[in-house]
């Protein structure tokens, strides 16, 4: 008997367990000294500290890209333009001008250089100049050679003044950027919308080597990020839907699927079937997440030293699901892409599974278990 004792005590020290106890996982913030050695920060959360925090920061990728128009402006030619040239004069016996015709079109394209070449003209640059620019130069190199010249110049193959958009749309292509200027959800509409829902879509714009992404819900809610495009930029639509995971005392461990455009913390452990009615610490409910600095300091939460300078912060959140208030908070949290959702189990649950590991093969009948376990 004494060597069973023995065995029992040797054996709670190792009980299978999904994840630290809630005690484990707070002891760091007992005290200032604790909170300064700390690898992460733990907050307790109250309705204080929720609304200090105020909304999830939504990610800006307009500052990230090389700047392009405030607006649409002046129409510039590139290479690979091919413009239409229609050439006006007074006389019939001009050098673009016959009897039956007063004028002629050329079609001219932009070469690799930049340049376009017109008969009686020559090679005249166009990489980069406008419209009217252009025209201006054509007229002015035809003063004395042809009788009074009226000139035209339109474009009409975008051979440079075109974005692309590709990924996830329903048709993906090349489209041509009208004078009045595209933004970003123009393109985005123009190939047909995403093939996903947009909440779980990000949309990547590449502008002369820089690349910069953003939830497409969010581009949709914030003019600022609906850019106007530049030529030669591209656009890419990826499907990306975001998820949790779940550990721990909880009805169904693993991860989940958001599958709507927000999801309250609340909203969380009602897809995983709620806690478990027989292991959860309803104290221990646990979320965690890197969090970005200036929202821990906007809610004044003191962070361990060597996190003060962090980016991103690891931080856990700690909500007690014993309070009725607490469900109130769990609705107003709002979760994130690849928050990690633990709830611990109570010190009953832990003598429970040590009485049915530990103790049953020294009892010979299962209703012995039980009568101890309660």
């Amino acid at each position: 008997m004494s060597l069973a004792l023995a065995l029992m005590l040797i054996g709670c020290a190792s009980l299978p367990g999904q994840g630290p106890s809630k005690s484990k996982i707070v002891e760091l913030a007992a005290g200032q000294e604790a909170v300064q050695d700390s690898q992460y920060a733990v907050v307790n959360l109250t309705p204080q500290i929720v609304g200090a925090m105020g909304k999830i920061p939504r990610r800006a990728f307009s500052s990230a890209l090389p700047r392009g128009p405030r607006q649409p402006g002046a129409v510039r030619i590139g290479i690979g333009d091919v413009l239409g040239i229609q050439i006006w004069e007074a006389s019939p016996d001009g050098l673009f001008s016959t009897p039956t015709a007063r004028s002629a079109e050329i079609a001219a394209t932009v070469d690799g250089q930049g340049n376009i070449y017109l008969p009686y003209v020559g090679t005249l640059p166009a990489r980069g100049q406008s419209i009217e620019q252009i025209r201006s130069s054509i007229a002015q190199a035809l003063t004395g050679k042809a009788v009074d010249p009226e000139v035209v110049v339109v474009v009409k193959e975008n051979g440079a003044q075109s974005v692309t958009v590709v990924g996830d749309v329903k048709s993906a292509g090349r489209f041509d950027l009208p004078p009045s200027g595209l933004r970003l959800l123009d393109a985005v509409a123009l190939s047909g919308g995403p093939s996903q829902a947009s909440f779980d879509t990000e949309v990547i714009v590449n502008r002369a080597g820089k690349t910069a992404g953003i939830r497409l819900d969010d581009v949709v809610k914030t003019n600022a990020e609906n850019v106007w495009l530049v030529p030669r930029d591209t656009v890419q639509l990826l499907h990306k839907p975001r998820s949790f995971t779940a550990f721990g005392a909880v009805s169904a461990n693993g991860q989940q699927m958001f599958e709507t455009e927000t999801v309250s913390l609340a909203e969380a452990l009602a897809k995983v079937g709620g806690l478990s009615d027989s292991r959860a610490d309803k104290g221990g409910v646990f979320l965690f997440r890197f969090e970005p600095r200036e929202r821990l300091n906007a809610a004044r939460i003191p962070l361990p030293e060597q996190l003060t300078g962090a980016r991103m912060v690891p931080t856990i959140y700690q909500l007690d699901l014993s309070t009725p208030n607490a469900y109130f908070l769990a609705q107003s949290v709002e979760m994130t892409d690849k928050d990690i959702v633990y709830v611990a189990s109570a010190p009953a649950s832990e003598f429970r599974k040590f009485v049915q590991i530990i103790v049953a093969p020294f009892v010979s009948t299962t209703g012995s278990v039980n009568d101890l376990a309660n």
